[in-house]
């Protein structure tokens, strides 16, 4: 695992993280929205970017298929679980506004909203730049996130919690409409060494409109952008806090 200096307050969540997506198969859907829009368009040992990584279960899901991956996460701990669920996969730590990798992938992907967590739209920028620079030409970029239009429609505040024998969490969204930035307030409570432990964190999202995403795309020099939702445009069935989320897809430059 490559390593550089960077600090996520997802380190909180990484132990707890894989149990809570195996339960509510919240992997399945995401190889379930790559299977449609994506995968089948790439050649069978393609070399795939997962951008924003986690632990590395959507790689070893990729990998398993004949994919060459390389994950990239910003959080240490989330990392340490990914290389023990696939040992086979290279890691970075890295950050997804700074990473710098050569032109070597036919597609990148950044899913489980990842990319909602980039706070402003110029370090979104940094990240579709970066990202351009790594596919190679005609390369497909994948990614989903919530829309602030879409998500105002479904709800402005929910509760959410996971419960296992080890592990207790509850958590709350709230979004404010005028900012288009969303909080998510988490308490945990785990057993370590016998003993009950509480963790408090707090995570934030930022909700784009559709139009900042595409001429954002555009600007960097991305094509053929589209959205898709899960539910009407996929048929796949949303589970949790992240209902509705837009996948979008956009490819490379194609020279003439």
């Amino acid at each position: 695992m490559t390593s550089t200096n960077c600090y996520s307050n997802y380190d909180h969540w990484a132990s707890m993280y894989d149990e809570e997506q195996l339960k509510n198969q919240g992997y399945e859907i995401i190889i379930s929205q790559l299977d449609k829009i994506l995968l089948k368009y790439l050649p069978e040992d393609a070399n795939i970017l997962d951008l924003c990584c986690g632990t590395g279960q959507v790689a070893k899901r990729l990998f398993s298929k004949g994919y060459r991956v390389i994950g990239i996460d910003n959080s240490e701990e989330m990392l340490h679980c990914a290389q023990k669920n696939v040992p086979e996969i290279e890691f970075i730590l890295n950050d997804a506004r700074y990473f710098k990798l050569p032109a070597k992938f036919h597609a990148v992907i950044s899913t489980n909203a990842s990319l909602s967590f980039v706070l402003s739209l110029d370090e979104l920028k940094r990240v579709f730049q970066n990202v351009y620079i790594a596919l190679l030409e005609n390369g497909l970029f994948m990614f989903d996130l919530h829309l602030g239009e879409n998500y105002e429609l479904i709800t402005v505040e929910d509760n959410e919690s996971y419960i296992s024998d080890t592990n207790v969490r509850v958590g709350r969204w709230t979004y404010d409409t005028q900012s288009k930035l969303g909080k998510g307030e988490f308490t945990r409570f785990q057993i370590v060494n016998g003993m009950w432990q509480r963790l408090d964190w707090t995570s934030l999202f930022k909700a784009y409109t559709a139009k900042e995403i595409e001429f954002s795309l555009e600007k960097i020099g991305f094509t053929e952008v589209s959205f898709h939702y899960l539910k009407q445009d996929l048929g796949i069935e949303e589970i949790g806090v992240w209902d509705g989320r837009a996948c979008v897809v956009c490819r490379k430059f194609i020279s003439k």
